[in-house]
């Protein structure tokens, strides 16, 4: 089939986009609007009929009779799919037709050149794992991962939205790239020259693994916790460690190995600095996305933080099905609870993106992710104590043993993953930078450390930070009654 012999049709039903198979099955097929077949007294030829890249370039004669090839984003799901343009609407808006015979009206600014390149990352059928493009010819697409290498034709590609957003900038359309089936868009701008994309023949498609020897987990980084009511913590997470590395994944101690937000000391670690754009991804290139697994819900450093950067935390079990069935499950239906909240009297489901993984931007931009609930977004927080100050890497204070030593060193990185702009942490207000009517939030760890100076407006304390994460949203805040103990008629 050539890419541009794919006719699509007037339908405007409902698509069921995430969940397509590979090949065209029944639900796929029924989908389908029946149309007679046209006959012809030309001989069949195939035509080979290379990609085009239409960026900055103006529509061509093929184009003027079935408009111009593009892609383009599907609402119900938010990835991108090959379509043609039928008609222009209203000032930037298209009709399409899509390559499975559904319409929908899109702008142009979410639409891109059909301009796909080898080494682009796309995605096909009900798997969630990006594969690379490695060859494109007449409407088909070669596209390699680690497991396999397939080919599939343009109708049953998608693209990643997160990718589309950070890969195509310059894939971006113009009015005047844009031809419909009736004749161009009436535009005054010039046009500018066409080019060709480069396509590499496509061998035969590669014979699948088989699934014994498949690493399921291949490019999946890990990071395990177990709650503190587990007996058995320490065997079991052996055995778990255990299980991803068999499977090919990559265990992740702690995601500082992953996300460098190490700040910046003063006062001889008395003060702490970050800011949002100083964090970054610093992962192995090798791991393309990546879970927190768990026995269950808790308030562990690690569960925390991945549910302030919007990590999906999944159960043990995911992994246990991926190997024991041999293949890369769904992780959404094994995602845990956020945890228990007293204040909600319920278990709030996690806030993550459905589509987490499909693409390596997802975790390139991890700060970007505005799925979960950014409670502290433009803020800027002092945290204030001792034991509140992260260490410098490597240093560990004598007193405080390893899992202590965790906690202490996470805080204020968790208040910073729930959106704060700026986060300062002092050992004394001393050290602090500012004056405290100039931070939006001042967080200390317990309640019984409130003192006069502080202003009762905006200091909370950290069991307040944990529950607003928990639940999703703000709570009341703290009501502060402080006693003179020195002075007062009880004393």
């Amino acid at each position: 089939m050539d890419i541009d012999d794919l006719k699509p049709g007037p339908s405007s039903r409902k698509r069921k986009r995430g969940i397509q198979a590979d090949l065209p099955v029944a639900t796929r097929a029924s989908a389908r609007r029946s149309k007679p077949k046209k006959t012809s007294n030309t001989p069949v030829v195939r035509q080979s009929k290379r990609l085009r890249s239409v960026t900055a370039t103006v529509a061509s004669e093929e184009d003027a009779r079935e408009g111009t090839r593009v892609f383009a984003v599907w609402m119900g799901d938010g990835h991108f799919y090959a379509a043609k343009v039928h008609s222009h609407v209203k000032e930037d808006q298209f009709k399409l037709y899509f390559d499975d015979d559904t319409t929908s009206v899109v702008p142009i600014t979410q639409m891109r050149s059909f301009s796909l390149r080898i080494g682009d990352e796309v995605l096909t059928g009900g798997s969630s794992r990006p594969y690379k493009v490695v060859g494109l010819e007449d409407g088909y697409v070669k596209i390699r991962n680690d497991d396999e290498t397939v080919t599939r034709e343009l109708s049953l590609i998608r693209i990643s939205g997160k990718t589309i957003e950070c890969e195509w900038k310059d894939r971006i359309l113009l009015m005047n790239n844009v031809m419909t089936m009736s004749g161009p868009v009436k535009l005054t701008t010039s046009p500018t020259p066409s080019r060709l994309l480069v396509a590499n023949t496509i061998p035969k498609p590669a014979k699948r693994m088989p699934l014994s020897s498949k690493k399921v987990l291949a490019k999946t980084g890990l990071v395990v916790t177990l709650s503190v009511t587990n007996d058995n913590w320490g065997s079991d997470k052996v055995n778990i460690i255990n299980s991803i590395r068999s499977a090919g994944g990559i265990v992740v101690d702690d995601f500082s190995s992953v996300i460098n937000m190490e700040g910046k000391h003063a006062y001889n670690n008395n003060q702490w600095v970050i800011e949002k754009k100083d964090v970054k991804w610093i992962g192995d290139k090798n791991i393309e996305r990546l879970f927190l697994i768990a026995d269950d819900a808790n308030q562990k450093p690690k569960f925390l933080i991945a549910l302030a950067l919007g990590i999906p935390c999944l159960s043990r079990s995911w992994v246990d099905d991926c190997i024991g069935k041999g293949e890369d499950r769904e992780w959404l239906t094994y995602t845990l609870p956020q945890g228990y909240s007293a204040a909600l009297n319920g278990r709030p489901s996690q806030q993550v993106d459905v589509d987490w993984g499909n693409s390596i931007h997802y975790l390139k931009d991890i700060m970007s992710n505005s799925v979960p609930c950014k409670l502290f977004s433009k803020m800027s927080i002092l945290v204030l104590g001792a034991d509140m100050v992260p260490m410098p890497k490597g240093k560990c204070v004598s007193f405080f043993r390893e899992k202590a030593q965790e906690a202490h060193n996470a805080l204020a990185r968790i208040i910073l993953a729930m959106g704060a702009s700026r986060v300062e942490a002092v050992s004394d207000l001393k050290y602090a930078s500012a004056t405290t009517a100039d931070y939006d939030l001042i967080v200390i760890r317990d309640a019984d450390r409130y003192t006069q100076e502080l202003p009762s407006h905006t200091t909370v304390h950290w069991t307040w930070v944990k529950d607003c994460l928990v639940a999703s949203r703000f709570l009341s805040r703290p009501q502060w009654c402080y006693i003179d103990l020195e002075n007062s008629q009880e004393a």
